[in-house]
């Protein structure tokens, strides 16, 4: 299994980082079945029919989230976006347990690619301060501190890369 230097985050945001670049070597989590198994059933969808199609769709997904990303008021930037969110929708409905709210897409394999961009949409809505490019590299993260001041998506590896880097350039 791959080791990805940041998990945890929110659905859009993990989706996003399934692509990182370690010492100028990118890296496509995406391109390993296994990987993609495990992080869908990590996301609540366990089982698909067709895993090459629901991986097509979370590479689409993945590209348009990385491309709204860093420019979140620019319109040109949601094309694919909104083609992506136009597949799928959500439906209130009401059993025995109370209110629920379902995801209903066209392709049930599309699922997990619609969920990533409409939870997107709700942190955009919600909190879109809150989510940051990391300083150091070109991982995104929700800056859950309490000051809202976090620059890193990792103070062990690019928060220590850029002490170690203003240091040098100090001493140098």
């Amino acid at each position: 299994m791959l080791n990805r230097p940041l998990t945890g985050e929110p659905l859009p945001l993990d989706l996003a980082n399934t692509q990182w670049v370690i010492s100028g070597e990118p890296h496509d989590a995406l391109t390993d079945p296994d990987f993609v198994r495990s992080w869908m059933a990590d996301h609540g969808r366990p089982d698909v029919a067709d895993l090459h199609r629901a991986t097509r769709a979370l590479v689409s997904a993945r590209a348009a989230i990385r491309t709204v990303l860093p420019r979140p008021t620019e319109a040109s930037a949601y094309d694919a976006f909104n083609s992506l969110l136009a597949r799928g929708h959500l439906r209130e409905r009401v059993d025995a347990d109370g209110v629920s709210t379902v995801v209903e897409v066209d392709d049930p394999d599309e699922w997990l690619a619609w969920k990533a961009a409409h939870d997107l949409i709700v942190l955009l809505n919600d909190r879109p301060h809150r989510i940051k490019p990391c300083g150091g590299c070109v991982l995104w993260f929700f800056d859950n501190t309490r000051s809202g001041t976090r620059r890193w998506c990792s103070m062990e590896a690019c928060g220590n890369r850029a002490k170690v880097r203003r240091h040098r350039a100090l001493h140098d």
